[in-house]
């Protein structure tokens, strides 16, 4: 499935890179100074300190276009509280340009018309996952929405979502794993539910993880800061 940005890794880093606002992030290990606005230069700093950490658990770094994403999130969002950041972290684990996912997540918090899949169904309130305006940012997200349609257990969701990317589940079949309360779904709806995985689950990220990560982040600002910062509440 083709991402409907047509925005390249080059062109995307130089957009970035050359924005126009006040505050700049510091250079670290060598990597391009990115422009940020002050009020959110001091998180970011601490996200990408704690990012970093992690990657080199795994002889790995955080390269030029994870941070990219993360600014750009950070950004478009203007995170206010915990969920939100966790979103940022998400979209820093790709290599690729996550800019349609934040830019879709923007629009549907206004109210905007939904440019990428999208069905009421994919909330998935009752399964006790993040609500995103159903853009499926996080794997548990898909496992509860594949749980829910085939009126399964989550192991079961991870299965099938599994299964759908390697091709073993395709679309002309789709319909037969829908258990019965989602049998009258038209031809339409169950292809924007299975085009809705497919899209989403490439880039899809533990949300447990990413909180993780967020909560490091408090303790490197509540430190940087004294302790005078406030933690931020699901």
């Amino acid at each position: 499935m083709h991402t409907p940005s047509s925005v390249t890794r080059r062109q995307f880093l130089s957009g970035l890179f050359s924005l126009s606002v006040a505050g700049f992030l510091p250079r670290q290990n060598d990597t391009a100074i990115i422009v940020l606005p002050v009020d959110h230069t001091l998180r970011v700093n601490a996200f990408i300190r704690v990012l970093q950490e992690q990657h080199m658990r795994h002889d790995d770094v955080l390269h030029d276009e994870q941070k990219a994403n993360l600014v750009y999130a950070f950004i478009n969002i203007n995170p206010s509280y915990h969920l939100e950041e966790a979103i940022a972290v998400a979209c820093s684990m790709s290599y690729q340009p996550t800019c349609h996912i934040v830019d879709e997540y923007v629009r549907r918090k206004k109210g905007e018309a939904s440019r990428l899949p999208d069905h009421p169904v994919m909330r998935v309130k009752a399964w006790g996952v993040p609500d995103t305006y159903r853009v499926l940012i996080f794997r548990e997200q898909i496992n509860a929405l594949l749980a829910e349609m085939t009126g399964s257990s989550l192991e079961y969701g991870k299965q099938i979502c599994n299964e759908m990317m390697i091709g073993e589940v395709k679309e002309n079949n789709f319909a037969s794993f829908l258990c019965e309360k989602y049998q009258s779904f038209n031809r339409d709806e169950i292809k924007a539910i299975y085009d809705a995985v497919l899209y989403y689950a490439p880039t899809g990220r533990p949300y447990t993880w990413c909180s993780s990560m967020v909560d490091r982040a408090d303790v490197l600002s509540e430190r940087q800061k004294d302790g005078k910062v406030a933690r931020p509440i699901l």
